[in-house]
């Protein structure tokens, strides 16, 4: 019996001791892995292909009242000398250049069809351009704004807005422009 328990305990013996060396071994294998100085790296990215440039001719402006009745501002100048005018500073008389379309198709204006130069601000008014029985179907027009000088007649100092409207039939418009801001001093 003696021999078996020595056999039995060596057996043990091993079995304990490669344990311990498997431990050892793992612990020693884990301790410093590399895991801070190790850079880990992905795959390259794919580039982009460059941008298709396409050398497309400009489109071209569509002709006013093509798509039906429209209003614009075109300019505003200096009334006397033709010069353009700054908005934020107008001191004297000014011309605005507007540019109506009726538009296609038939038109049946009543014998109050006007274009209306439309200003809201300190001093309120509108300038009214009567149109003829059977206008064109375009039609260009300055309109003379007179600016007060020394209580004269005329826009006082003031922020305004200014739009032109073309009148078919009463009080409504059948176009309207996108208005524009000034400073009369």
């Amino acid at each position: 019996m003696s021999t078996s328990f020595r056999v039995h305990d060596r057996a043990a013996a091993v079995t304990t001791a490669l344990r311990v060396l498997c431990l050892a071994a793992l612990f020693a294998a884990c301790r410093d892995d590399g895991s801070k100085t190790h850079v880990y790296r992905a795959p390259r990215p794919v580039q982009a292909p460059p941008p298709v440039v396409v050398d497309a001719p400009p489109a071209p402006d569509v002709p006013i009242g093509t798509h039906g009745a429209d209003a614009r501002i075109t300019a505003v100048t200096d009334a006397a000398t033709g010069a353009p005018v700054a908005l934020t500073d107008i001191r004297v008389d000014f011309s605005v250049l507007t540019l109506v379309a009726r538009g296609p198709g038939h038109w049946a204006p009543d014998r109050n069809a006007r274009i209306e130069l439309v200003v809201d601000g300190p001093t309120d008014t509108a300038f009214v351009l009567p149109l003829a029985p059977n206008p064109s179907v375009i039609i260009a027009h300055a309109f003379v704004v007179p600016v007060a000088r020394d209580g004269g007649a005329g826009l006082r100092a003031g922020n305004y807005s200014a739009h032109v409207q073309l009148v078919m039939r009463g009080r409504q418009a059948l176009a309207m422009s996108t208005p524009i801001y000034f400073v009369a001093r």
